[in-house]
């Protein structure tokens, strides 16, 4: 009994496992290369396997990694010299160079060459501050000294000296443009303001502010010139054209071509001078004096033009009251009495040949008169003596006008009298005489005071 149920056990046991056991066999089969078995395909697939075995690393070189270290230190402290904006271009061209190198070239540019960089620039820095035209005197002469020393020198000239003297000179220069008359009163009474802030303030007064202001006083300045009396249309031009140029170059032709032009226009003005007809001896000598001498002569010659005028043209007005006729003198005494430049000037341009020609037309008359009379007569010319003039002036009969022409024709016409002219006309000559003397004398007088 027991024996078959034992024998029953193991038919059932393998009914169950002979499926698996039969139907895995073909799947592996399948899988594998033909002709090949089992073990080989176990093999091959050791063989494909990539090797697993751990790579064995070379041993730390602790020199090594303390020398990369020490170059991405020195890497980074050369760029944050590239970025200090007080590094010069010396210094910035040899850091690019030494971060583009080796390891090498970074520890020498950090050791000798950023120094001797620096130093390049610092010589730079301070002839360019010699090269600044406003920069003073107490600067210039500590600039000298330090380039004539050491890097060292140059270095604290740079960082020490330099921000307290350019404060020195830049007060003084302050002053020099508020003494300054050829500045604007816009421009003095901005440095008056800025000359009692702080040492910030006057530098930035005088490098942004400053330049503004020069700038429109430029364009002020060519206004005036182009409006001035007298100005030449050349100059007119020039300034105009420049009008509409940048700030640079207006300043440039106010600085240096204006002044020429000018100059030219005032050595035209005083040779027109010199043209004038009838000049006095006092306007002509110092107008020669102006020509033959400077610029500087020529401005000083106009600037005095007025009172030389009037000085030379009261001078020919007394010439003329003393040698003119009846009508000259009238004209000239009437000038004198006002007594002014203007009326001088308008007696010398216009007066006096209206004077003069009434005179003439005077002259004229009394000659015709006189060969009228002598035609009549039987020979020679009757005078009537002064005993028969009225007291108005006027006498009877044909020697009326004879009487008269010799009063009126003064003394220029005393010497044709004659050794027989009547004491009356020769009393009323002389008169004449004593009158024009007079005159000369007030009108020396009145120059005198002037």
């Amino acid at each position: 009994m027991n024996i078959r149920r034992s024998l029953a056990a193991a038919v059932f046991v393998a009914a169950v496992t002979a499926p698996v056991a039969f139907g895995a066999a073909p799947a592996m089969a399948a899988d594998l290369p033909t002709g090949q078995s089992q073990p080989d395909a176990a093999a091959a697939e050791q063989d494909t396997k990539p090797d697993t075995k751990p790579e064995t690393k070379p041993a730390a070189d602790p020199a090594a990694d303390e020398a990369a270290k020490q170059d991405a230190a020195n890497r980074a402290a050369i760029e944050a010299i590239l970025a200090d904006p007080k590094s010069g271009r010396g210094v910035r061209e040899a850091a690019d160079k030494a971060l583009a190198g080796t390891a090498e070239d970074r520890k020498q540019f950090l050791a000798v060459g950023q120094f001797k960089a620096r130093a390049e620039d610092n010589q730079v820095r301070v002839l360019k501050v010699l090269a600044d035209p406003t920069t003073g005197r107490a600067v210039r002469e500590a600039a000298n000294k330090a380039l004539d020393g050491t890097a060292a020198d140059v270095e604290r000239f740079l960082t020490v000296e330099l921000p307290r003297l350019r404060a020195e000179d830049n007060r003084v220069r302050l002053a020099q443009l508020i003494a300054d008359p050829s500045h604007s009163s816009f421009l003095h009474e901005a440095a008056r303001k800025a000359l009692n802030g702080t040492d910030a303030e006057i530098e930035h007064f005088l490098t942004a502010e400053l330049p503004k202001i020069i700038a429109d006083d430029n364009r002020i300045r060519l206004l005036q010139a182009m409006s001035a009396p007298g100005s030449s249309a050349y100059l007119r031009e020039a300034a105009q054209k420049a009008f509409n140029a940048s700030d640079e170059e207006i300043a440039r032709f106010v600085a240096v071509e204006l002044p020429k032009i000018i100059a030219d226009d005032h050595r035209i003005e005083v040779a027109r001078v010199l043209g004038e007809p009838g000049i006095g001896r006092i306007l002509h000598d110092a107008a020669v004096k102006a020509m033959n001498g400077t610029d500087a002569d020529v401005d000083a010659f106009l600037d005095k033009l007025p009172q030389l005028r009037f000085s030379d043209d009261l001078l020919r007005v007394s010439q003329a009251m003393s040698t003119g006729g009846p009508e000259v003198r009238k004209a000239a005494g009437a000038a004198l009495d006002i007594d002014t430049p203007l009326s001088l000037r308008v007696f010398l341009t216009t007066g006096l040949a209206e004077a003069r020609a009434k005179d003439q037309a005077a002259a004229d008359r009394a000659a015709a008169d006189r060969a009228g009379t002598g035609a009549q007569g039987t020979s020679g010319t009757t005078v009537t003596p002064a005993s028969e003039t009225t007291a108005n002036g006027s006498t009877s009969g044909t020697g009326t006008t004879t009487v008269a022409t010799t009063a009126d024709t003064g003394a220029d016409r005393l010497a044709s009298t004659g050794t027989d002219a009547p004491l009356g006309g020769l009393a009323a000559a002389g008169g004449a005489a004593v009158v024009l003397g007079a005159g000369a004398l007030i009108a020396g007088r009145r120059r005198t005071q002037a």
